[in-house]
């Protein structure tokens, strides 16, 4: 933006033709010239698939975007429901403000930037329109605004931001169509650990029931953040039974439409006749108080550190109840940054590299079982025996050889 002349007095900003299969995982950020940042949607729509809505967003509209209802085309305020969320590069980091008047009475000319992020799997869409943005300024003499419209190049994948200009047609997130419970590793790590406790609750599921699918079964998921709300979607497209809970009773509700779950209070989660219980909120979880509710046959979940003592494992296989250590389900992050680290970061290689957790996960739950111990006990044997051994080929490596 060039040549406007005075001071801002009201920005406003449009969002055209804007389609999505999960609008709630987008955000988008505005940044002006002189470095101000505003997040003008964020955690809007549920999960209510929309297509070419167009989005007016201005201080003085009348009302809110909803939080978890259909979005439909109108004037709204700037938005955000959930204040910490965060955009990697090339955008700024936070914090953000909610409202475009933090514009105001600062000059409009210079560069400003649209940053889109989709921080969750899967999903698709587009801003088919592009953006716009009009500014209404105060002072000085008439001039003739030009608005420079410099295009990006390919957007990047895994949850970073795009930054995006005004009029061009633009995607929100890069992701690519995958048969497998069609996931897609463009997202956030979390979202490709959800991946993988999916593939962990396959192989529990074979190992304890033995069927190798999930259809009908009644599987409680607990907390339903950047892990459990990807999970649950997992589960429905397999065709199980999902019953839900989160501290938020709005999250709660809104899985609930979306995958036609039970939602109930947090604390009754643990006695849900379920098949499955999967942790995905606090670690500590499994403990004196809870394991004797427990009405699932099987435990495994992406919360860290789901055991509150080491003994707890025994406590659960004294009462019959399958646990998938938590740091095998949920390992899918860590391979995800690994795979990224090595330049072997397409989504197919790393899929295909977290869907692993599978055959990982049924190996050592038939090791247990041979051995009469439990998967933790087998699992911690597992790590520590290869800590050893690569601490011995250091060590080997280290030593003088003779020529």
């Amino acid at each position: 933006m060039s040549g406007l002349s005075g001071t801002i007095s009201q920005v406003t900003v449009g969002l055209n033709g804007f389609s999505q299969t999960w609008p709630n995982d987008v955000d988008v950020l505005l940044v002006g010239p002189s470095g101000e940042k505003v997040m003008v949607m964020s955690d809007v729509g549920g999960g209510f698939e929309v297509s070419g809505v167009n989005l007016t967003l201005s201080d003085g509209a009348a009302a809110q975007l909803p939080q978890s209802a259909t979005l439909l085309s109108g004037s709204f305020k700037p938005t955000d429901f959930e204040f910490n969320d965060t955009f990697t590069g090339p955008a700024p980091a936070g914090p953000y403000g909610s409202q475009l008047s933090a514009f105001n009475g600062l000059t409009a000319n210079g560069t400003w930037s649209l940053y889109v992020i989709d921080d969750g799997p899967g999903d698709q869409g587009s801003f088919a329109g592009g953006w716009s943005l009009t500014l209404t300024t105060v002072g000085g003499g008439p001039a003739a605004p030009a608005i420079s419209d410099k295009r990006t190049s390919a957007m990047p994948r895994r949850g970073r931001a795009v930054q995006l200009r005004c009029d061009r047609s633009i995607q929100p997130s890069v992701s690519a169509a995958h048969t497998a419970a069609a996931t897609s590793a463009a997202g956030q790590p979390l979202a490709v650990t959800a991946w993988g406790v999916f593939q962990a609750i396959r192989a529990a599921v074979t190992h304890a029931l033995g069927r190798a699918d999930l259809e009908g079964l009644r599987v409680a998921v607990q907390g339903l953040g950047n892990v459990g709300l990807p999970l649950c979607r997992h589960l429905a497209e397999a065709g199980a039974t999902l019953i839900v809970t989160d501290l938020s009773e709005a999250r709660a509700a809104e899985a609930a439409q979306a995958f036609a779950a039970l939602a109930v209070e947090p604390e009754a989660i643990y006695g849900q006749a379920a098949d499955v219980f999967a942790p995905c909120a606090l670690g500590a979880v499994l403990n004196d108080r809870t394991i004797p509710h427990l009405g699932a046959g099987i435990v495994c979940g992406g919360a860290n550190n789901q055991l509150a003592a080491a003994r707890h494992a025994a406590a659960l296989a004294a009462r019959g109840i399958l646990f998938v250590p938590d740091y095998i389900a949920n390992a899918g992050g860590v391979i995800d940054f690994h795979q990224e680290r090595n330049g072997d970061d397409a989504p197919d290689a790393v899929l295909g590299a977290v869907a692993r957790i599978h055959d990982i996960t049924r190996d050592v739950l038939e090791r247990a079982a041979a051995a009469g111990e439990t998967p933790l006990a087998i699992a911690d044997q597992i790590v520590l025996g290869r800590l050893a051994a690569a601490r011995q080929r250091a060590s080997s490596s280290r030593q003088p050889r003779t020529v």
